[in-house]
């Protein structure tokens, strides 16, 4: 099939794409949005997010780091947190990329702002106290998530939100649509067409079929290990490279109280260390993910998976060498250099600390294993893309966290609309 022509064409739908989707329909383009999922309408349950969750979180690269994400419309906004951070000041300082316009922006569209305190949960303060009685100086998150549509304790937001609490780039899909954007889903994308040095269209195949699209414009926004494989199939082999995932674990413990609510995971945390590439944040797994995830660890962890209603748990992000590379195959590699791994152990030390101020149990300290939380890097700035994010061939263009040019470990997708709103303005100057 061959079919012609839009304004741009959007392959993503994840935060990036979603955004740009958003921004160019708005402004009356012609747009196509392609994503490779199926738009999954039964979420916010392990076995719906089996359906969704790419190998059920198991996807690993060569060394046996765990990388999560999500392949539905939305991308991995579905399954996100929904904690909002600003973009890194260095953004502008390193690399003269100003993202505080769009940033302000967003946080007004959206009523970005912490959560109110019935939403908190005992567990979660019990963890702020002890922490500030430490000095760590705990902080409420800002969140994308709609208290007045939220259930405490519901504890199943990185699998979901069926109360439509949560903001995801599925909000945004729907108001492209209202303005007449075109959404394919099930469309897995090979390569971008490459005519006398630009872009022209895309070539994939929608639900089995071989489909070339044609547009003036191509954002490639399918998320950080997707993008560089249909950058290289598209000519631009140094993608890939530079690979970062902000790998986490979470350090769990047990107290004597059975009786205390959790409330929302990732409620709150501390960037006093962030400087040193450490972020802590309280977080607990969904209860069905919690036993999987203890019993990786070992059979002896056994008892522990009874233990979920006096368990509680912190959240270890680190700044990670970009020391990963993705293959043109899907395969890839990602290690812990020794001192990603020296970061690594001094945030499980200091979460330990928390926890046992808290009153978790000595003995019933534990830690996961270590997943990848948000994978950047692969088409980064100043190395497969310029400040206005487009590629080496002219008109294509990357509009997700592969840009991001290193590790920010923390809260991504804030900035990641910031970025895309920033690229459509530029591309509504050019068509």
């Amino acid at each position: 099939m061959q079919m012609k022509e839009w304004d741009a064409i959007i392959i993503g739908s994840g935060a990036g794409g979603a955004t740009v989707a958003r921004e160019l329909s708005k402004a009356g383009k012609k747009v196509l949005l392609l994503e490779k999922g199926k738009n999954h309408n039964w979420i916010g349950n392990v076995l719906a997010a089996s359906r969704y969750v790419d190998k059920l979180g198991m996807r690993k690269s060569k060394e046996g780091l765990m990388i999560v994400r999500a392949i539905t419309t939305g991308g991995s906004t579905v399954i996100y947190s929904a904690c909002a951070g600003p973009p890194p000041k260095w953004f502008s300082s390193k690399y003269g990329i100003d993202l505080d316009k769009e940033a302000k922006e967003t946080v007004r569209e959206l009523n970005i702002k912490p959560l109110p305190d019935y939403l908190l949960g005992e567990r979660v303060c019990r963890i702020m106290d002890a922490a500030n009685r430490l000095g760590f100086e705990w902080q409420v998150f800002p969140r994308f998530i709609d208290p007045k549509k939220c259930i405490p304790n519901c504890l199943e937001c990185n699998l979901g939100c069926r109360q439509g609490a949560k903001w995801t780039a599925r909000d945004f899909i729907e108001e492209a649509k209202e303005n007449h954007c075109t959404v394919w889903t099930e469309f897995n994308v090979y390569k971008v067409i490459i005519k006398d040095g630009q872009a022209i269209g895309v070539f994939g195949f929608w639900r089995s079929r071989p489909v070339n699209v044609y547009a003036k414009i191509v954002v490639v926004a399918a998320g950080g290990l997707e993008t560089p494989i249909i950058l290289q199939r598209s000519g631009i082999y140094y993608a890939g490279r530079n690979f970062f995932c902000d790998p986490m674990t979470i350090v769990y413990g047990t107290i004597n109280n059975s009786g205390e609510a959790y409330g929302i995971p990732n409620t709150a945390g501390s960037m006093k260390y962030h400087n040193e590439g450490i972020f802590l944040a309280d977080f607990i797994d969904p209860r069905l993910i919690f036993p999987l995830q203890i019993l990786k660890k070992g059979i002896q962890y056994l008892p522990n998976c009874f233990k979920y209603n006096r368990t509680i748990g912190i959240l270890v992000k680190i700044k990670d060498s970009p020391s990963g590379k993705i293959n043109t195959d899907g395969t890839f590699s990602k290690f812990l250099t020794s001192e990603d791994k020296q970061r690594m152990k001094r945030g499980i030390y200091l979460a330990k600390q928390i926890l046992l101020e808290a009153g978790a149990n000595p003995k019933s300290l534990m830690t996961t294993p270590v997943r990848g939380a948000h994978p950047g890097g692969t088409a980064a700035i100043n190395s497969i893309v310029d400040k206005n994010l487009q590629t080496e061939i002219k008109n294509l263009y990357v509009g997700d966290a592969s840009v991001i040019p290193e590790s920010m470990a923390s809260f991504q997708v804030l900035t990641i609309i910031s970025l895309a709103k920033r690229l459509a303005r530029h591309i509504q100057s050019k068509i």
